[in-house]
């Protein structure tokens, strides 16, 4: 897929910069049908290219991976071509090519006619909603023309109901070439008619294939599901989260800049290697999609099961290139019948990524038997509880693909949390411009409340008035149990709301309160604004005794244990007192447990200063002479003074900061 010489990358990049390039679509064209019935010989008779790469594909005669290759359907249209292998063994590589098929041939050799594999490709194909396609009726220089129209006969029948049903049936010949010309018209119309896709969605490239280059490094390709890939952009490889940037692009073997959703591509990633990458993984921009370990799914089960489903039963689940063993759990009963459309959650201990609207195959464990599929309507749900009825509203909602009502939801569960329109739209199977509308409506009715300006993030007008009166009640519970203090320290309360609350909620849950006159906030204390610290005749008169006791002890005070110790109050009593003055403004507080009339504290700075200013620095020692203390106050003092940003420590000394405040 990508093979070039330096001289032909040259070529290339000539004729590209002058317009001679093909137009290249973004449709894939993928193979259906049983093994031996001339898939691959009938893309090497359309495109010149033998996919069959493998020695051992050569040597038995049949496709064991898939091949890749693009196809000019005119001179300025190319497409790109899946080829799948038709053996039971490989369905599961079947399955991995066919997820980003946008039209399909399903195969049917003329002397063999419809086979197992014919009727398990058709029921993937229906499966994976594929809505594009013909019928190739091959080898038919090797039939009489009577049993050709019974062959026809037969898939007509096979193919009612689905998405064939009415598709042109072409006999082809790959010996004689009969019907070749034909299909490439009939390819071509379908083609025109299928509607261009749009780059808004999720980058998401699913890996089917990784190997390495000398003097490139690693290349992966795949199919572009959704989103566009350009030079020079970081990739994030899922669900392991490991990041590349995007050395080259290549798109059906031509250098292009960018790739878009629909086409085959071909990545060279720099700096990263080989074995960090195996089929199934998935590449995105970064922080753009995530990992889960479940899905809430659409499921429907094929008709001919010889059995119904039962609830926890564990299957195997195909999607795109990964695969994994996932337990059903159902919603609608413990029982599923053949037939039958399901909600369920697929649950899996391998981490998956998928997007929402990914198309997905159960398979039985011992992948002898296709059992249904569906699709993915939300890649990150929570376990629900089978007996909560708000599961099947949510399974309804997500059908009906009511975005108000999802996004409301998905604000509702995740709650103080909330929910940015970036993760709202890896959840929701919608283009972006209509999850946009709906966001926007939802902000204009006050329905979310945005409270991070720079992501976002959202919350329920709910979640806001419940944390609202979460915050009212515990500040109203702290003033009732200490009604001397001011208020409640803001890191305080809002570790009593809970560490699920992030900063910029809580900061937009304090500003509101406040603009709506609730609360005041002062000096790192929150009060409710008709708090009022009213003191008794003897609590006032013992605050008054306190700061004359202090005032009086200098820079020498006792600390608050001795003067609980001095006055016939608790030692709570006496903090609560303390704090009142430091509020007032008639004390600070140099530690916890010690208190200083702030004239003093003033006089000292200006000393501290003066002396600074004079000796360039101050000893331990020379700072106990100039205040006349003890190492008992001239540690925490000197610390009080570099925790006021005043001084600095430099070793055992001292220095005045260079501001001009202290000018």
């Amino acid at each position: 897929f990508w093979y070039f010489s330096r001289q032909t990358f040259l070529i290339k990049e000539i004729l590209s910069r002058f317009g001679f390039n093909s137009l290249m679509t973004q449709l894939v064209l993928g193979t259906a049908g049983h093994i031996d019935h001339g898939k691959t010989a009938l893309m090497q008779a359309l495109t010149n290219v033998n996919l069959d790469r493998l020695k051992e594909e050569k040597e038995r005669g049949i496709t064991i991976e898939l091949g890749f290759t693009s196809l000019s359907l005119s001179s300025n249209l190319k497409i790109g071509v899946v080829d799948v292998p038709g053996h039971e063994k490989f369905i599961k590589r079947m399955i991995a090519g066919a997820g980003g098929i946008d039209i399909v041939i399903l195969v049917v050799a003329a002397d063999d006619g419809v086979m197992p594999q014919t009727r398990e490709h058709l029921d993937i194909c229906q499966i994976l909603n594929i809505k594009h396609g013909l019928i190739a009726v091959t080898k038919t220089d090797l039939v009489e023309p009577e049993w050709l129209e019974l062959v026809k006969d037969d898939i007509i029948q096979l193919v009612k109901g689905t998405f064939l049903e009415g598709a042109p049936i072409i006999p082809v010949s790959v010996v004689t070439n009969e019907g070749i010309p034909q299909l490439i018209s009939v390819l071509k119309n379908i083609a025109l008619k299928i509607e261009k896709k749009s780059t808004q969605g999720l980058c998401f490239l699913p890996i089917d294939r990784i190997f390495t280059m000398k003097g490139f490094g690693t290349v992966v390709t795949g199919t572009l599901i959704s989103g566009e890939i350009k030079v020079g952009d970081t990739l994030e490889s899922l669900p392991v989260g490991i990041q590349a940037k995007v050395r080259g692009v290549q798109v059906y073997n031509k250098t292009v800049e960018a790739s878009l959703a629909g086409q085959r591509t071909a990545i060279n990633l720099q700096g990263l290697g080989k074995r960090v990458l195996t089929r199934g993984d998935i590449l995105s921009h970064p922080n753009t999609l995530k990992p889960s370990h479940r899905f809430d799914v659409r499921l429907r089960l094929l008709s001919d099961l010889p059995q119904a489903l039962k609830h926890g039963e564990q299957l195997r689940l195909h999607i795109f290139t990964s695969q994994t063993i996932a337990r059903v759990i159902s919603y609608e009963g413990n029982v599923l019948d053949p037939g039958g459309v399901y909600c369920a959650q697929l649950r899996f201990s391998d981490p998956l990524v998928t997007i929402p609207g990914a198309r997905f195959v159960l398979r039985n464990p011992d992948a002898t038997r296709t059992i249904g599929g569906g699709e993915i309507l939300d890649p990150h749900p929570p376990k629900h509880r089978r007996s909560d009825p708000n599961t099947k509203v949510w399974f309804q909602t997500l059908q009906d693909k009511d975005l108000e009502a999802i996004l409301i939801t998905l604000a509702k569960t995740n709650g103080v949390k909330g929910i940015t329109i970036k993760e709202a739209f890896s959840r929701i199977h919608a283009p972006m411009i209509q999850v946009k509308r709906a966001w926007k409506q939802l902000l204009e009715t006050k329905t979310l409340v945005e409270t991070n300006p720079d992501s976002h993030q959202s919350i329920h007008y709910e979640t806001l008035l419940k944390y609202e009166e979460k915050l009212r009640r515990l500040i109203k519970e702290y003033h009732l149990y200490h009604p001397l203090k001011p208020g409640m320290h803001l890191d305080e309360v809002r570790h009593r709301l809970g560490l699920a609350i992030s900063e910029k909620l809580y900061e937009y849950l304090i500003q509101g309160m406040k603009k709506k006159g609730e609360i005041d906030v002062s000096e790192g204390l929150i009060c409710l604004t008709n708090h009022k610290v009213t003191l008794s005749s003897e609590q006032t008169k013992l605050k008054d005794e306190i700061e004359a006791t202090l005032q009086s002890h200098g820079l020498s005070p006792p600390t608050v244990r001795e003067m609980a110790n001095q006055f016939p109050v608790s030692f709570k009593a006496i903090k609560t007192l303390l704090d009142l003055s430091v509020n007032d403004g008639a004390l600070i507080k140099v530690k916890d447990d010690l208190y200083f009339f702030k004239e003093h504290i003033s006089q000292l700075k200006k000393k501290l200063i003066e002396h600074l200013r004079v000796h360039k620095e101050l000893t331990i020692e020379d700072f106990k002479k100039m205040a006349a203390i003890s190492r008992k106050y001239s540690i925490p003092l000197l610390e009080y003074f570099d925790r006021t940003k005043l001084t600095m420590r430099v070793g055992d000394k001292r220095l005045l900061r260079d501001r001009k405040s202290q000018n």
